[in-house]
């Protein structure tokens, strides 16, 4: 069973700084984030595709919507069948 968590917060609440800090693109300044037990980002070597962000500004990229949609991800786990 998936599970979901959505934040909901007042603006400038630290919605975005904890999203970064559970993502791994900050370091918290004391203490430590941990993931199953591993920072975050080994956290996403282990299950990748398990954990997804989405950002408030999105950027696309030159390409086509799928390319987007799947970069990052190995080109054989997705077919046009």
């Amino acid at each position: 069973m998936k599970k979901v968590i959505i934040m909901r917060a007042f603006p400038g609440s630290g919605k975005s700084t904890l999203v970064d800090l559970i993502m791994g693109a900050l370091s918290p300044t004391k203490g430590q984030i941990l993931i199953g037990n591993m920072p975050p980002r080994s956290a996403f070597k282990s299950w990748p595709g398990a954990i997804s962000y989405l950002p408030q500004n999105i950027q696309v990229q030159t390409g086509t919507i799928r390319e987007n949609i799947t970069q990052g991800f190995p080109k054989e786990l997705f077919s046009d069948e």
